[in-house]
């Protein structure tokens, strides 16, 4: 559960979401701003917004599903199978 924030008025906010000087922004973890939607929209446009970016970022765009992805593929799983050959020794070489 993400902290209580320091504007009881901000509570509704999705977790990593401020309020800019004209829209409503994204805080990724490396640091960077992302705008999601303008500030005049209600809340359930913003959950909307904040929704749709979450999404879309899943699809391929981070580290971590571009790994899930390779780890997946049949190359990969022929090269396992193979003796002494391990993840390990692949990201060695």
């Amino acid at each position: 559960m993400p902290r209580i924030r320091k504007k009881p008025e901000d509570n509704w906010m999705p977790p990593r979401v401020r309020r800019g000087k004209s829209a409503y922004e994204f805080r990724t973890p490396d640091g960077r701003t992302v705008r999601l939607c303008n500030r005049d929209l209600t809340k359930s446009q913003v959950w909307a917004a904040y929704e749709n970016f979450i999404n879309d970022s899943k699809i391929g765009s981070n580290f971590h599903a571009l790994c899930e992805d390779f780890l997946t593929l049949v190359i990969f799983m022929n090269w396992q199978r193979k003796p002494g050959r391990t993840t390990e020794n692949m990201v060695l070489r």
